[in-house]
């Protein structure tokens, strides 16, 4: 049902790095669209807490910078490859509660934290379209709700050790929130130099 190239384009990109999940994906994938990700800002809350200049960076851009910086990071690490769909998942999955759209539509309370409702969203998927599939088994559920509810929390450096997939997570989008700043800092200068 996805009808945007670009959103179609990178679910294929997607599709080469998986080891299953395909029909959850594209479920995302659908959802990305559905609710207009390449038009909403990355940063839609007050309390997201980041300089008003990622604001032009669209939510969908971000997804897809952060999983790109995650593939990169992957290709070097065996036993994040292991485990490649917990993570990619996690990645893929961790702003979707910034979209107010997606949350009213699935009844997730806007009050509460982005991350929160990233998970709130990944458990309602999980639960109404695919419960009858048992598309993950509990354990894998267990860590991928927890990282994305949690990963704004400030974890101490047993909780970190413990938890490999916040460390991805977070290395993933800092790097792709410094590739945003140097494009955008690069578009500021290109307009200064016109103007």
């Amino acid at each position: 049902d996805i009808t945007k190239k670009k959103i179609f384009d990178d679910l294929k990109y997607i599709f080469n790095y998986i080891g299953g999940y395909r029909n959850l994906y594209i479920k995302f994938f659908e959802d990305m669209e559905e609710f207009n990700f390449l038009e909403t800002s990355s940063v839609t809350d007050n309390k997201d807490d980041l300089p008003s200049l990622y604001k032009e960076i669209k939510l969908y851009e971000h997804t897809i910078n952060v999983v790109t910086q995650f593939l990169d990071i992957a290709k070097k690490d065996i036993q994040v490859q292991q485990n490649i769909d917990i993570y990619l998942i996690i990645v893929l999955l961790h702003d979707f509660g910034k979209s107010h759209n997606l949350c009213n539509f699935y009844n997730i309370n806007l009050e509460e934290e982005h991350c929160n409702r990233s998970a709130h969203y990944f458990k309602e998927i999980v639960l109404k379209y695919f419960k009858d599939e048992e598309i993950l088994d509990n354990a894998s559920f267990t860590i991928i709700y927890g990282t994305l509810f949690n990963h704004h929390k400030i974890l101490t450096e047993e909780e970190k050790k413990e938890n490999p997939y916040y460390l991805k997570l977070i290395e993933s989008d800092k790097k792709a929130r410094a590739l945003e700043k140097s494009f955008l800092d690069n578009q500021r200068e290109i307009s200064r130099n016109d103007g």
